[in-house]
């Protein structure tokens, strides 16, 4: 038996250290308050880190040099909707949901080419927002049955 301790960033083995990182947690809750009232809520929560780095040995490679890529992207959903009955046939019903969403990333690419170093560093950061509302009512009469409603949304 055999193990190997040799870590991901090593230089002399020039392997990506893989050292992601991710935390999820969703949340849900349905109640009856009263005999003719619902209510259902949920919220779902991610994060996620990631970091891809490497240094480059000029004895393996011909160029030597830096390569680094790391970033962090986070969302949550959370969503609410109520319903109340009036009478047989009878229902209304609303909700409210929203989305949150961040994501930022660095990258950078160095290279060692004998007379100084070359390369780039990106950064960037993106964000978005949504919202979304609606709202419906049934209502039925003998054989028929009327159901209309509407929602609208924000995105941000």
């Amino acid at each position: 038996m055999e193990a190997d301790t040799r870590r991901g960033d090593d230089p002399a083995t020039g392997q990506f250290d893989l050292e992601d990182r991710s935390i999820t947690g969703t949340g849900y809750m349905a109640m009856k308050p009263t005999p003719n009232d619902r209510v259902v809520a949920y919220i779902d929560v991610k994060d996620f880190e990631f970091d891809l780095s490497t240094v480059l040995d000029p004895t393996v490679l011909p160029l030597g040099g830096t390569y680094a890529d790391t970033g962090d992207t986070r969302t949550g959903n959370a969503g609410v909707a109520w319903s109340h009955t009036f009478g047989y046939q009878n229902v209304a019903s609303a909700a409210l949901f929203a989305t949150d969403i961040t994501d930022r990333s660095n990258r950078t690419r160095l290279e060692e080419i004998g007379f100084g170093e070359t390369g780039f560093i990106l950064e960037s950061e993106t964000s978005q927002q949504s919202y979304l509302a609606a709202f419906n009512h049934i209502y039925g009469t003998g054989d028929l049955t009327l159901r209309y409603g509407g929602e609208g949304g924000l995105l941000e």
